[in-house]
């Protein structure tokens, strides 16, 4: 197949019990070190490195808080 990584976006994570404390290792494709995050969003999901719902929720709230704000001045 003929199908390559974008190395600009990509990212990586390491999934952990919320009181383990875990060093990430050190991902180099291409001479490009990834850089590893504690969560990202994925088709609209916010998945988090506790695999944990709160900052799926709590994006949520915020959009419909800003929602609200704007049909509220109308």
């Amino acid at each position: 197949n003929k199908l390559s990584m974008n190395i600009s976006k990509t990212e990586s994570m390491i999934f952990h019990q919320p009181k383990k404390n875990v060093n990430p290792p050190n991902i180099i494709i291409d001479c490009t070190v990834i850089e590893n995050v504690d969560d990202f969003v994925y088709l609209g999901i916010t998945i988090n490195k506790h695999l944990s719902w709160k900052s799926h929720t709590r994006n949520i709230a915020c959009k419909i808080s800003k929602v609200n704000c704007i049909l509220a001045r109308n």
